[in-house]
């Protein structure tokens, strides 16, 4: 029956031992997983800082009650695609990691307020209204031109803080006005 997790831990020194044969301290090939929670199906908020993680366990889309998920890993390079079942997730922060794409249907979820990245590549285009979205940083243009049909800024109407990376005038420009154009 729980309902937060948050971990806010602080990683040892790899430090050699003594005697040289390099076991002291914390195994530099340690790494961490969130497959203890497999269990907290009633979640609502994972929040995860300082733990060296490389990936999320596929099980983590079945924590549909999930409204907070924030992950601090720089080793985290994607998310798995059972994200996309996160149909009540409204936060996800994953600004101190290395993900840069996440599945497409993530863009579907209909209750997304915040979503924080550091370099992450926005879909071609989002055909969903996104009605709640209101922060939205950490993002780049996929390669190539928007036009008015494939923005994905365009079914963002309450967007209040955008940081977007990437922007060239000439391929996202008009689109970009257009979508501002919208919100409200």
């Amino acid at each position: 029956k729980l309902r937060s997790f948050i971990c806010w831990a602080k990683e040892k020194d790899h430090r050699p031992s003594s005697n040289g044969s390099g076991s002291g301290g914390v195994d530099e090939e340690h790494w961490h997983d969130l497959k203890f929670l497999q269990g907290s199906d009633l979640l609502r908020v994972i929040d995860v800082w300082g733990l060296r993680i490389k990936e999320l366990p596929n099980e983590i889309g079945n924590k549909i009650q999930l409204r907070y998920l924030r992950v601090n890993s720089e080793h985290l390079k994607e998310l798995p695609s059972s994200i996309q079942r996160l149909l009540n997730l409204q936060t996800l922060d994953i600004r101190d990691t290395e993900v840069e794409e996440i599945h497409p249907s993530f863009w579907k979820i209909k209750t997304l307020r915040h979503v924080i990245a550091k370099n992450l590549t926005l879909p071609s285009s989002i055909n969903e209204e996104l009605g709640e979205l209101q922060t939205l940083h950490g993002v780049k243009p996929r390669k190539g031109e928007w036009d008015q049909d494939n923005c994905p800024l365009l079914n963002m109407a309450k967007l209040r803080s955008l940081e977007l990376h990437g922007f060239i005038d000439a391929r996202h420009g008009a689109a970009l006005h257009t979508a501002l154009g919208q919100m409200h």
